[in-house]
């Protein structure tokens, strides 16, 4: 009998632990999950220059970037051009407009219109499609599983494309032009125990999260399965995986 409620006593205090567990990491993703913003937003623009224009959304982050479109009187919408985030404060943003030319996209139609007051801005523009750079598979799966309202490209697609370009390691020209051809918004990269959201357009940092992983298995250029090299023992792995990202993100 004293054996039994010995045992009824551990069960219970297990089956506490994991709730508690499975409460924390819930807290833990919700908390990631509030301080991300990746949804569209949507708003006019005002006060329109040739270059710039204004918006009542406050306290953005610079650099954040989106589309500004127009819609015509038979409810079709065309991109007039981009933009990105140049100054905010508590009550409005200035934007900067970016040529649509440099960024064509033959799979998007071009037109000569230029942005006006009252055209609309998508501000976060394909923000939930994402690449996902990662030094080991644990923290792959740990931030598609915790980010998994996003659409992450398949890392071996990247990888491939690498490999026929002949290069090791993707640089900035070649993540913005992957992404502008692909449609991806954003850039999430891992490195050094934090996760770091770049908009994929104006390459700048958005977001910058602790992320808790394994040193171990650590794969370059990036997680992948097609071109991947790692040596759970050799510590170049991860000093040349730490300094080209240190370098890239301009940490």
């Amino acid at each position: 009998m004293i054996k039994t409620k010995k045992i009824y006593k551990i069960v219970s205090i297990l089956f506490y632990i994991v709730l508690n567990i499975n409460y924390l990491f819930a807290l833990d993703l919700n908390n990631i999950q509030n301080k991300v913003k990746l949804d569209n937003i949507n708003t006019k623009i005002y006060n329109v220059t040739k270059d710039n224009a204004y918006i009542n959304i406050p306290n953005l982050k610079i650099g954040q970037s989106g589309i500004i479109t127009h819609i015509y009187n038979n409810n079709k919408t065309i991109i007039l051009s981009y933009a990105k985030v140049i100054e905010s404060n508590k009550l409005k943003s200035k934007i900067q407009f970016i040529n649509f030319r440099k960024l064509y996209n033959r799979n998007l139609p071009s037109t000569t219109l230029k942005p006006f007051n009252n055209n609309q801005l998508i501000l976060n523009y394909l923000y939930k499609r994402s690449i996902l750079i990662t030094p080991t598979k644990q923290s792959y799966i740990k931030i598609k599983r915790e980010f998994n309202k996003n659409i992450f490209l398949n890392s071996n697609i990247i990888a491939a494309d690498l490999i026929i370009l002949d290069d090791e390691f993707p640089n900035k020209k070649y993540l913005q032009e992957f992404s502008n051809k692909n449609e991806i918004g954003t850039i999430f990269i891992v490195l050094n125990k934090n996760l770091y959201i770049l908009d994929s357009l104006t390459f700048k940092i958005l977001y910058k999260l602790k992320l808790d992983y394994k040193l171990e298995d650590i794969i370059i250029p990036f997680y992948n399965k097609i071109g991947e090299k790692n040596n759970i023992e050799d510590q170049n792995y991860k000093d040349m995986y730490d300094k080209y990202y240190e370098k890239l993100l301009g940490i």
